[in-house]
């Protein structure tokens, strides 16, 4: 006659732990690597949204440039998501729901749209302080925590500190991610997949809870296409 198992837990390999000496160093590297990327932006205030570029594509304004040369981006992103984020500060700074966009059409719902970002971690942060300088600062601090979080992540599926801190620097400062700064939805996304390594090592009820937060950050910070 056999023992019963406890088909409840999973036992694929022993918890990665996060604290050691080399793990440390290898995420202050990554900082240091991106805040070199971003030095500009961290000291001299140089922006990287591309709100600040949209001047740039309107036929109107360009003539007023110092530069008339056109810059060629897909600007949609900016249009639509920064005025998102100012509104939804406006709102929360009046201690009111953001439940309505008066400004499109003849207005629409607000929160319920999966493109608003209104209760996005990062958009309730710029909430705290919503202006132009402090949105490109929130911009690297997305790309510092892709880059962390990816670094847990390969870490968690048995990959090298090296590997990992290589990964890592390769997700954050990829050409796509720096195309599409103001799809914060791809910050999360390493989140989402370490909570699932986790569960997977060893499933327990806390971390499955973590695994379904992760997910619903990233839900109400994506844009459709990410979700």
């Amino acid at each position: 006659m056999t023992k019963s198992t406890n088909t409840d837990k999973t036992d694929a390999g022993p918890i990665y732990k996060p604290w050691g000496k080399g793990e440390i160093l290898a995420i202050v590297a990554i900082v240091i690597v991106i805040g070199a990327v971003f030095y500009k932006t961290l000291f001299l205030g140089q922006a990287v949204s591309r709100i600040c570029l949209v001047a740039a594509k309107d036929v109107l304004f360009r003539q007023f440039l110092a530069s008339a040369t056109e810059i060629y981006f897909d600007e949609s992103a900016s249009q639509l998501f920064v005025p998102y984020k100012f509104l939804t500060s406006t709102y929360l700074q009046n201690n009111w729901l953001p439940l309505w966009n008066p400004y499109a059409g003849c207005g629409t719902p607000f929160l319920a749209d999966i493109q608003s970002y209104a209760l996005s971690p990062w958009t309730l942060i710029f909430s705290a302080l919503p202006n132009i300088r402090w949105l490109n600062l929130l911009i690297v601090g997305q790309v510092t925590f892709a880059a962390i979080s990816t670094y847990a992540l390969t870490r968690v599926l048995g990959a090298s500190i090296l590997a990992s801190v290589f990964a890592a620097l390769c997700y954050s400062l990829c050409p796509r991610q720096l195309e599409w700064t103001e799809l914060i939805s791809a910050s999360l996304l390493p989140l989402v997949f370490l909570t699932f390594a986790i569960v997977s090592k060893q499933c327990s009820k806390l971390r499955v809870i973590a695994a379904a937060a992760a997910c619903t950050l990233l839900l109400v910070s994506a844009h459709p296409e990410v979700s």
